[in-house]
């Protein structure tokens, strides 16, 4: 943020990772509308469409933010992920409107990868100081919007586990073969295979 915004230019998208529940004065200082301010998406048309955040307001998972402040922002706490589900999912509730999202993790995740586990097909969008730049990726501590509109209640979001190449079980003819399935509270693997091929090696 530069020491004096002035303009709609000097507003960032941002969010905060994980379950740990933060009010808006636990991650800024300084006085509203003198060092900082903070709006969320309401679901109106503009110019009515952004609702203030005071100092005591709580944040949400998953939830994105306009904010404008004087300076650096830092943010140093310690933050719990959310449990994602057997199937490496967490979920979020939305809205059916333009919503402001974030990554609710702590590493990047591909929008491709949640539109796949919501069955969508939508636009993602950024704003650094130009209003509709499309992206890709959800980076944590980032803000995003998207057009929700017609689209699902809970918005799935697909932990980014390290993507790996492994083939095809069917593929590979087998004496015989037994699958092995690791899950924790966080965390599963389900993709591990002992047993006798001829083609083993080759």
């Amino acid at each position: 943020f530069p020491p004096n915004p002035t303009s709609e230019t000097d507003y960032r998208l941002v969010s905060i990772p994980g379950i740990t529940r933060f009010t808006v004065g636990d991650i800024l200082s300084g006085a509203q509308h003198t060092d900082w301010r903070i709006f969320r998406e309401n679901g109106t048309d503009p110019p009515n469409d952004l609702t203030e955040l005071s100092a005591s307001e709580q944040l949400k998972i998953g939830e994105g933010y306009l904010m404008l402040r004087k300076g650096t922002f830092s943010f140093s706490r310690t933050v719990q992920m959310p449990p994602v589900a057997t199937n490496g999912i967490y979920s979020v509730p939305v809205e059916k409107k333009w919503i402001l999202i974030g990554n609710p993790f702590e590493k990047a995740a591909q929008w491709q990868s949640v539109l796949a586990a919501n069955n969508l097909s939508r636009d993602l969008y950024t704003y650094r100081g130009v209003r509709g730049e499309k992206d890709s990726v959800l980076v944590p501590f980032n803000g995003y919007l998207f057009d929700n509109n017609g689209g699902v209640d809970s918005l799935k979001f697909p932990y980014p586990f390290p993507g790996l190449t492994i083939p095809q079980a069917h593929s590979i003819p087998f004496s015989w073969k037994l699958q092995l399935e690791f899950e924790s509270a966080s965390k599963f693997d389900r993709e591990n295979y002992i047993g006798i091929s001829a083609y083993a090696g080759s």
